[in-house]
């Protein structure tokens, strides 16, 4: 194993015995530096800055340095110091101790979240247990570091991303379907990948069925398969995704636009295995993974009735949440040497960064996430002049100086012409329609008629821009 600048955290209230249990792993030989804390907030905030390979916490202590300062003492700071690290940190080994056995609520709380080892340190040969299980925790980290870095096609430097791929590696072990979140271009397609190649159906197909790309009438048709004469156009027998991904995995990408009808339908596909093409009366069975994705809140879709409770709970057996790019701004630097690398290998035009341009793009909200962070790049590089080599803040002025694209823009008149046109006499159904056709127009005269980037443009979802669109008298929305 290579060895790598990664040292121990260890947490405890009371200074005498902080300095005996860090002798203790100073004494073990092993050539580790040991960092401490006092207090839960302490550790926690230590844990996300520094590079460790285990904390060590007890669990009784003070949760925050005010708590302290008040001398609550017996406050369970350990677990309170868990919880967030578990959070931002999910690929870290945890080790807790305590000076005597705890109540079987508190350990389970701790194994809920993970913990990676618990000691009494009343218990017989102590310091050798210590010891042992922070080497354990050691050898545990490195190989997970390793198995991240193997052949992944994501592309991040962040502790909350190694805990994403870590939580995919690690339901790529099971067959149960997965539901990954996570706001739109953040890279919920990408871990779906991750899963399905580290699966045991890695040698079989991985298929991809955007929910929200198609029409609501084509939706069951490009999912279940049809029948020669289903409908009309229906020339010839056609299979759905779920056949031909039979053996594999089926990602459902933006499953939140999916109707009700087709929800019910997929619920029994997933929970028998099987499903019926459109015009047929024959089931069909399969063998398919499948893992859904989407940027909606489906517990909120739930309580408002637009989507499955019994669907939902099928499909997140797993649940793996992608953290918006803002959350973790140490990705916007490989992010951005990847985009320029792959540019510099499709044009043959090699390109550099200056550092102040990263600096600044760690900045910027990016509600578009990682997609828009390609967007800003591209649109920077085509203002470049062919002589020049290095992406600048001057190339970028736009989008880094005026607000640009990191957050959606409004068209609300000012309040003074409005109040013009308010005394002047208004139909006010009729101005709201002819905005929101002059809108609508708009961006799908900039997309080309394509509806899906149209709606992306209006922050839209595909079917509600449809539904407008058809209300004005026009035809459908072109595909991409």
């Amino acid at each position: 194993m290579t060895p790598r600048p990664f040292d121990i955290l260890l947490a405890h209230d009371k200074p005498d015995k902080l300095e005996r249990y860090r002798n203790m792993l100073l004494e073990a030989g092993a050539g580790w530096d040991v960092e401490t804390a006092t207090c839960g907030e302490e550790a926690v905030e230590k844990a996300a800055g520094g590079s460790f390979f285990c904390v060590v916490l007890d669990v009784l202590m003070p949760n925050t340095r005010k708590d302290a300062k008040a001398g609550l003492a017996d406050q369970e700071g350990g677990i309170w110091a868990l919880e967030r690290i578990a959070q931002h940190k999910p690929f870290l080994p945890v080790i807790m101790f305590s000076q005597k056995e705890l109540d079987d609520d508190i350990i389970d709380k701790a194994r809920r979240l993970r913990i990676f080892d618990y000691l009494i340190r009343e218990e017989p040969h102590f310091q050798f247990k210590f010891t042992t299980r922070v080497k354990n925790a050691e050898e545990v980290f490195h190989n997970r570091l390793e198995t991240l870095e193997q052949k992944s096609e994501i592309v991040y430097k962040s502790g909350l991303m190694q805990g994403v791929l870590l939580e995919a590696r690690r339901a790529a072990r099971s067959e149960a379907p997965v539901l990954v979140v996570g706001e739109t271009g953040t890279g919920k397609s990408l871990i779906a990948k991750e899963i399905h190649r580290w699966s045991s159906r890695k040698d079989r197909t991985f298929l991809v069925m955007n929910c929200a790309a198609l029409p609501e009438t084509l939706v069951e048709s490009e999912m279940f398969g049809h029948m020669e004469g289903a409908f009309t156009g229906a020339v010839k027998r056609r299979k759905g995704k779920l056949e031909v991904a039979d053996k594999g995995t089926l990602f459902l990408d933006e499953i939140a636009d999916m109707t009700l009808q087709t929800q019910a339908k997929l619920l029994r596909a997933i929970e028998e295995q099987e499903f019926t093409p459109v015009g047929s009366e024959e089931a069909k069975k399969v063998d398919v993974r499948i893992v859904c994705a989407t940027n909606k809140n489906l517990e909120q879709m739930i309580k408002d009735k637009t989507f499955r409770e019994d669907l939902y709970y099928r499909i997140c057996y797993e649940k793996i949440e992608v953290p918006p790019l803002r959350e973790r701004p140490e990705d916007v630097g490989p992010l951005v040497q990847f985009f320029l690398a792959a540019h510099s290998q499709r044009t043959g035009r090699q390109l550099s960064t200056d550092p102040k341009v990263v600096q600044r793009l760690q900045t910027l909200t990016l509600r578009g996430n990682v997609r828009e962070l390609q967007g800003i790049l591209q649109a920077g590089i085509s203002r470049m002049e062919k002589s020049e080599s290095t992406l600048t803040e001057y190339h970028l002025e736009s989008e880094l100086f005026e607000g640009g694209r990191s957050s959606p823009a409004t068209l609300i008149p000012d309040k003074e012409t409005v109040l013009k046109s308010v005394r002047a006499g208004i139909d006010f159904n009729k101005s709201v329609e002819e905005f929101r056709a002059l809108l609508i127009d708009a961006a799908m005269q900039d997309a080309n008629g394509v509806g899906e980037r149209a709606a992306k443009a209006l922050n839209l979802n595909a079917h509600t821009l449809r539904r407008y669109v058809r209300q004005k008298g026009g035809g459908d929305l072109g595909e991409s």
